[in-house]
């Protein structure tokens, strides 16, 4: 749909409008909160995002331009950041962070300044070590060593068994241990 047929639409009632626009893009927009939210939110969380996101639409549309121009740009764009908050709100009501919150950032006190460099620079590298293990297996050991949660408590966050977890975190101890050793870094931390 470009922003020239949602105008069109509009002209002849805006719940057409509405209802095209969502029906054309609902699928997609779920499609997006969802993959966002599916660690920290509830359903309810979801559609209450969903539903912020065509009101969000809705009312950048209300100065259409009528350019003629492609509105699923819009509409990727209202939803992926539309999602990034509802995710950064979630999580951190929670007290699970995510891997934005892991920066690897790193304050020198009374150390010399080029060992808070290495260490920072070593961390960023373990930070991105463990990404590269893929989902679920990074969120496992991010959560157990970082923020120190039991298996338990991960197995029911990933709707796992607490065995799965801990046989997901011990292969993917020994797959970052290897890439610990190629990469250079002593001792895995």
């Amino acid at each position: 749909m470009t922003d020239t047929e949602y105008g069109r639409y509009l002209k002849v009632s805006p719940r057409t409008a509405h209802k095209r626009l969502f029906d054309e893009y609902c699928d997609y927009v779920y499609a997006v909160v969802s993959a966002r939210l599916r660690l920290c939110g509830s359903k309810e969380d979801a559609d209450e995002c969903v539903s912020d996101i065509f009101y969000d639409l809705y009312k950048a549309l209300e100065k259409c331009s009528d350019s003629g121009r492609d509105l699923k740009g819009l509409v990727i764009t209202i939803s992926k950041r539309r999602a990034v908050d509802a995710y950064r709100r979630l999580s951190s009501a929670s007290g699970i962070g995510s891997f934005e919150d892991i920066s690897g950032e790193y304050i020198p006190g009374e150390e010399d300044i080029p060992s808070g460099i290495e260490k920072k620079e070593r961390d960023r590298i373990i930070i991105s070590l463990i990404k590269e293990l893929g989902e679920p297996d990074s969120l496992i050991l991010i959560w157990q060593y970082y923020y120190r949660l039991p298996a338990k408590e991960i197995a029911k966050r990933l709707s796992m068994s607490e065995n799965s977890v801990n046989q997901r975190s011990s292969r993917a101890r020994k797959k970052l241990k290897q890439r610990f050793i190629d990469a250079g870094i002593e001792g895995g931390r």
